[in-house]
């Protein structure tokens, strides 16, 4: 369990390595994956065995996703930040939270037309992000669902604080 965990870890840093890389130069990169890995609280709690390091790395990933989405509007970005947003909720719950604040920094750029939402009428970007947003919903619960077998799916919530936990 403990090198999953460092691999989550190492994840991190590469995916920080990448997404740097690709804005700024190969130097700019190795210098802040070099940064993350000798970064005392990431070494500290990559080998914890707990949902920190996972919710880190899927953490910045969604970011780099909301901020792709920003930039170049598409239904690949929607797709990744889809991806992104669900893997960050399944490894821990508390990343639903921080998938309602990057919903509305998402909207608020569509509305106000930051980015890529400049071009058009900014009603039409908000109405048609929205729309995104929320097939982006469905389709995390579902796959949330899914991934827990569909187990207590359509029981309400008496029901399931009723149930004796499995």
């Amino acid at each position: 369990a403990r090198r999953m965990m460092m691999l989550w870890t190492v994840a991190l840093i590469a995916f920080l390595y990448l997404w740097v890389e690709r804005r700024w130069g190969y130097a700019a990169g190795l210098i802040a994956a070099s940064l993350a890995a000798v970064h005392p609280t990431l070494l500290a709690h990559g080998r914890l065995v707990t949902t920190d390091m996972p919710l880190a790395a899927t953490t910045f990933v969604s970011l780099a996703a909301l901020i792709a989405w920003i930039e170049r509007p598409g239904w690949a970005r929607v797709a990744g930040f889809g991806l992104a947003t669900t893997a960050m909720v399944l490894s821990k719950h508390s990343g639903l939270a921080y998938v309602v604040v990057m919903s509305l920094i998402l909207l608020a750029a569509a509305g106000l037309g930051r980015g890529g939402f400049g071009e058009g009428p900014r009603w039409r970007a908000l109405g048609l992000c929205a729309a995104q947003l929320s097939l982006v919903a469905v389709v995390m619960i579902f796959v949330i669902d899914a991934a827990y077998l569909f187990d207590r799916v359509g029981l309400s919530v008496a029901e399931i604080l009723a149930a004796p936990e499995p």
